[in-house]
């Protein structure tokens, strides 16, 4: 019979959110994306997560996820990955929309209580929320394939070949280096308490919270001074300010490229069209 404790379902929660902020793994195969320059590439993304932010309707909505999957399908990734990273955001994204179901206004469509206590479910409610919900996970998803089929020192060479402030470019390539070593001491920590706890509960009390607290303490004081220790040998091998140890480069592009981005601009034609269209709550 298997035991879960708290400590155990942490870990678990700890393992999933590595899995989904590991960028490596189709960079390499040989699919569709994989070979176009990436600055046309963050261009034509770019445009479609800003046409996904300009529609307000179900319709387009779902035609530009059905662009996305046949797109992670003709880069040759795994398409229950693809869906396994891009919808832990529009999940959370789905909870916090949820009050809007009750509170559109609209035609009710379905009741819950009675006379004394009565709250009903909305055409417009569900149609707000499957909209906002729909548009975060194509931004998300859009995302995810653009980071799947770039490398990341690419990726942080082509945000700096586009004049993104140094600033933000080194944030981005410090983070991603070391996020996953905090994750492993995250792991270790809660590993330790699990193998050293003998009474198995699976609900929370005051010791599992002072648990949890002494934990993110210690989290807490490890990255800040390991943020200390890297900066300082940083420092000490010549490090001269932000954006700096990113080296140029310069990105070749030929018909192919320009032919992705036609392919994504029509899509955001299509997609714009379909929303003014106005098919009904869609």
């Amino acid at each position: 019979m298997r035991h879960y404790t708290f400590e155990g379902s942490l870990r678990k929660l700890v393992e999933a959110f590595e899995r989904i902020a590991t960028l490596e793994g189709p960079q390499g195969a040989s699919g569709l994306l994989q070979g176009f320059n990436p600055l046309l590439k963050i261009a034509a993304f770019g445009s479609f997560i800003l046409s996904a932010l300009a529609v307000n309707a179900l319709l387009p909505l779902l035609f530009m996820a059905t662009s996305l999957v046949c797109m992670v399908v003709a880069t040759r990734m795994d398409v229950r990955e693809f869906v396994y990273r891009s919808t832990f955001i529009p999940a959370f994204a789905l909870i916090v929309s949820l009050p809007i179901l009750f509170t559109a206004g609209g035609t009710e469509i379905l009741g819950i209580g009675g006379a004394a206590f009565h709250i009903s479910i909305s055409d417009q409610g569900l149609s707000r929320t499957l909209v906002f919900t729909s548009r975060v996970w194509v931004c998300v998803a859009t995302i995810v394939l653009l980071t799947s089929t770039t490398d990341f020192m690419t990726l942080t060479r082509a945000l700096k070949k586009i004049k993104v402030p140094g600033f933000f470019v080194s944030i981005i390539f410090t983070t991603y280096r070391y996020v996953f070593l905090t994750l492993h001491e995250v792991y270790s920590l809660l590993l330790a308490k699990e193998s050293r706890t003998f009474k198995r509960k699976r609900t929370l009390n005051a010791g599992t919270l002072r648990f949890l607290g002494n934990t993110f303490a210690s989290l807490f004081v490890r990255a800040y001074e390991r943020s200390e220790r890297v900066y300082l040998a940083m420092v000490a091998r010549g490090y001269a300010g932000m954006g700096e140890g990113i080296a140029d480069a310069g990105f070749r592009y030929d018909l192919t490229d320009v032919a992705l981005v036609a392919l994504v601009v029509a899509l955001d034609i299509t997609a714009v069209l379909l929303n003014a269209a106005h098919f009904g709550w869609m």
